[in-house]
């Protein structure tokens, strides 16, 4: 009997397995056309090199523009790409945006999702995986407001970042193409946001213990699952 119960496990875990990644091979190649579609921008350039100056990055991610986006969000590991809705932003705004994003970038934040992605797809069968998952999201864009309370003390208020993030977001229900495993965008919910306003008041003394958090996450992550 228990060997059937093995067996039959064995199974659902195996068609599970194969159903996820037929989902993330779909909604890769669905974000690959969408990048295909964006177009490159310069508009933005000096902005974008004066913040990469501040945060101390190695090389500026390039800057695109697509009219299918929703909100600001970033991609690539090795070289990143900054992906913009088709709308107009006030200077203030784009430095705001570009300063969150760029942290995400300079914090890896993609490769620790590619990472927890596929330890999420083998693992599809523990209840606990997609919880921690969410988990380590929401400790990922906490770590990014730290950062960017670290550097942007002297180009904008928190206050005023935090109010550009409200703007920005957009309920998580409401996304169109965007697999979070690929990319970090603002799909949350308003209670979301200031769950991270909160924690933001709590921490931003303790910036290495957020960022530890995450990282001690993404480490629980990969080696209980």
């Amino acid at each position: 009997v228990m060997e059937r119960v093995v067996r039959l496990f064995f199974g659902i875990w195996i068609l599970l397995t194969i159903w996820n990644i037929c989902k993330k091979c779909k909604t890769y190649f669905i974000w690959k056309s969408v990048l295909r579609c964006s177009t490159k921008t310069s508009q933005y350039d000096e902005s974008a090199e004066r913040v990469r100056k501040v945060l101390g990055l190695k090389k500026c991610p390039d800057i695109y523009v697509n009219p299918v986006m929703d909100s600001p969000s970033i991609c690539g590991v090795r070289h990143g790409k900054v992906i913009l809705p088709s709308r107009a932003y006030t200077s203030k705004e784009m430095k705001m945006i570009l300063f969150h994003e760029f942290c995400h970038y300079k914090n890896a934040d993609l490769l620790w999702k590619y990472y927890t992605g596929t330890a999420l797809i083998i693992h599809s069968v523990n209840p606990f995986a997609k919880k921690m998952m969410d988990a380590f999201d929401k400790w990922g864009e906490i770590c990014c407001d730290l950062t960017v309370n670290d550097y942007a003390g002297q180009h904008f208020s928190m206050k005023e970042y935090y109010a550009m993030i409200l703007d920005q977001v957009v309920p998580v229900d409401n996304r169109k193409t965007i697999d979070r495993n690929y990319v970090t965008a603002l799909f949350e919910e308003e209670s979301d946001i200031k769950q991270r306003i909160r924690v933001m008041v709590l921490q931003k003394e303790q910036k290495k213990a957020g960022k530890w958090n995450e990282r001690c996450l993404g480490t629980l992550f990969l080696a209980v699952f």
